[in-house]
């Protein structure tokens, strides 16, 4: 018996709707592709661990569930209040003390876009919410944090001499350890400073304090490591810029040390590291690894987070016109913000990366302008066109702004212009200036004043044959409304350098004759002319020292006041101090020869001058500080 087709047993309806489902094979060509499957790796798929829409809030009233209604309904109100959060409809779970009956204070808060919790993270901090009760805010990532709060959102104090049994519990987390344990130092009860100094093939921290007859006291010298046969560091040691690491550089890439005994804390692979640049708050690190633009390295520069250790972006290095930047002087292998990631020592140098001063930011300089990347996403935030720039430095503290320079062209003036963004908007003018007759065979030197209070600019101006030129100082006060400048022209002079003195409103001018002879500082004021808030002021030239020998570095003591100028090849070194009466007085002079290395510490109690050389340009092969 023939067996009956399965189509024979379908009825006439059925038959219809199978019909309708057939697909000539035209219709399904572009849905199919010959090509084989590609290898898919799962491991390429970023992944956000983070909750970046949700917020901590402690401080909060504690009541009883009977009003936690109330409590939620006049928080929501308050979060409304928050700029980009007046439609803001967040989610807010109060956890209840079923053993106390009432809440216990803290409010986990949802926003719907992370930007609206940012921004509430921010505002809400030390928030007045009712007359006894200030709010804390904190990132949910940072949840060890608010374990760690008493009831007023202080850190508790640990007894002195005994270690707390809760001690992981005391600091933000950073990769299995907290912030606490790497900033012990700073309770040291003798005020001593620490040294880091690598000499030969040792490396030693060292506690330092002239009150001390036996001289630094070692710390640490990597006695860990040579009991593994191991070295501390293959080639170079820095700090980050508030203490709480000690970088050391190896082949695989740089490691970050800190604690009483120097632990290691992170570990960052990226071969051959030349130079590491942090942001302010020693939350990211970026790396260079010396490659050139031409070298096509599309990892030539990488950013790690230093919270989890994870690399957020690899980068390369733009190919840039081969233009003359300024001289930057001599620098270790690590730098703070508004820096060059790829700063040879003691070469002219093009800034490529820097990372703004909140460290929300960093900035990528092109030919044709710039590029703005922001944290934490790592991706591009805006293009900020400027055909023909040459320069580009962002503000060292305060605020985010960003100055560039673009030269003299056939068709347009040179210009000067500041930028800056605010609660992460877009990046706006708020200086633009145009200048004409400039000499471009190199970009204008931007020298800012360390707290971010001022900003001066130099150039030369050259007359219409081209032949003579004066260097043209003008100096913006961006305390002020529509920041307003002033010009100062020095005939007749060559600038060196300008240095701002730290929190003050003075700063030194270093400048010799057109022939490079007769060496002076000549000392500036910001001054106003009036009591009155918002009152014009005025630059006025209030003292002079001249050297009897060529000298032209200058370094103002860390607080002002005080500071030091000396040559590197006579080795002599003179102390200076402007007083508050604008009078130059000479402390003392020294000398110390062949020296190429001065530095004040952060406390600006001691200088330290030295003779640095590399261990390997060494003729004896022996390395200096």
């Amino acid at each position: 018996m023939e067996q009956t087709s399965l189509l024979d047993q379908l009825s006439d309806e059925q038959k219809k709707r199978l019909e309708d489902l057939k697909c000539e094979p035209k219709d399904l060509e572009e849905c199919l592709s010959d090509a084989d499957l590609e290898e898919f790796d799962d491991g390429q798929i970023p992944r956000d661990e983070a909750f970046q829409s949700t917020i901590i809030i402690t401080n909060l009233p504690k009541v009883e569930e009977r009003k936690l209604d109330k409590l939620k309904h006049v928080l929501a109100k308050t979060i409304r209040k928050v700029d980009g959060c007046g439609e803001e409809e967040p989610d807010i779970y109060m956890p209840i003390n079923e053993e106390e009956g009432h809440t216990d204070g803290v409010a986990v808060v949802t926003f719907a876009k992370a930007s609206h919790a940012a921004e509430a993270l921010k505002v809400l901090d030390h928030y007045h919410f009712g007359k006894a009760n200030v709010l804390r805010t904190f990132a949910i990532d940072h949840r060890d944090e608010v374990l760690a709060c008493n009831d007023d959102g202080t850190m508790p104090e640990e007894d002195e001499g005994e270690e707390s049994a809760d001690h992981f519990q005391h600091g933000r987390l950073m990769a299995g350890y907290t912030l606490k344990d790497t900033r012990d130092w700073m309770s040291d009860k003798e005020w001593r400073e620490m040294l880091a100094i690598r000499y030969e093939k040792q490396t030693e921290v060292s506690w330092y304090t002239h009150l001390d007859k036996r001289g630094p006291v070692i710390q640490y010298d990597g006695a860990r490591e040579r009991a593994q046969r191991k070295v501390w560091t293959d080639s170079n040691v820095a700090w980050s810029p508030r203490g709480t690491f000690l970088v050391t550089f190896h082949a695989p890439g740089v490691n970050l040390w800190g604690g009483e005994n120097f632990e290691k804390k992170i570990q960052c692979e990226h071969a051959r590291v030349r130079r590491v640049m942090f942001t302010n708050n020693e939350r990211y690190l970026m790396t260079w690894n010396g490659t050139n633009p031409s070298h096509a390295d599309l990892a030539a520069v990488r950013i790690f987070d230093l919270f989890t250790g994870e690399c957020k972006r690899t980068m390369p290095l733009p190919e840039l016109a081969a233009v003359a930047d300024p001289i930057v002087p001599a620098e270790p292998a690590v730098s703070g913000p508004g820096a060059p990631v790829a700063a040879p020592r003691g070469r002219r140098t093009i800034p490529m990366y820097m990372w703004s001063p909140s460290g929300d930011y960093f900035a990528k300089r092109l030919d044709n302008g710039v590029m703005i990347y922001e944290t934490p996403s790592m991706e591009m935030k805006e293009v900020l066109k400027y055909p023909g720039i040459t320069a580009i430095s962002w503000c060292p503290a305060k605020r985010d702004i960003l100055a560039v320079w673009v030269p003299e062209s056939a068709n347009s003036p040179a210009r000067f212009a500041l930028l800056e963004s605010k609660k992460k908007s877009p990046f706006k003018e708020i200086v633009a200036k145009n200048a004409f007759q400039i000499d471009n065979s190199r970009p204008a030197d931007i020298y800012w004043h360390p707290q971010g209070d001022y900003v001066a600019t130099n150039v030369l101006r050259v007359s219409k044959s081209g032949k003579t030129g004066n260097p043209l100082l003008e100096i913006f006060r961006l305390n002020e409304k529509s920041c307003p400048a002033e010009k100062i022209e020095l005939k007749n002079r060559a600038v060196k350098a300008v240095h701002w003195e730290p929190h003050g409103n003075r700063l030194a001018v270093v400048n010799t004759s057109t022939e490079g002879r007769d060496p002076k500082i000549w000392f500036y004021e910001v001054k106003t002319t009036s009591t009155i808030v918002g009152a014009p002021a005025t630059v006025e030239k209030v003292a002079e020292y001249s050297m009897t020998n060529y000298m032209h570095l200058f370094k103002w003591n860390t607080f002002g006041k005080y500071w030091v100028m000396w040559s590197e090849s006579s080795g002599e070194i003179v102390f200076g101090c402007l007083t508050p009466e604008n009078k130059v007085d000479i402390h003392n002079t020294d000398e110390h020869f062949m020296l190429n290395h001065v530095a004040w510490d952060p406390s600006g109690r001691y200088l330290l001058t030295a003779v640095t050389q590399n261990i390997f340009e060494s003729a004896a092969g022996r390395g200096a500080v």
